[in-house]
């Protein structure tokens, strides 16, 4: 492979990453929330 061919699975892998990371931290975000005991207002 070469340099050039190789920039679109790289550039889709950090795609696919940074969607996965951002998903997990929205599911997360009220969980670790609730068990801190923040109520609504709480950023």
């Amino acid at each position: 492979m070469s340099g050039g061919r190789l920039v679109l699975p790289v550039v889709l892998s950090a795609t696919f990453v940074q969607l996965l990371n951002v998903t997990v931290a929205q599911v997360a975000a009220p969980v670790i929330q609730a068990g801190l005991g923040a109520g609504p207002g709480a950023s």
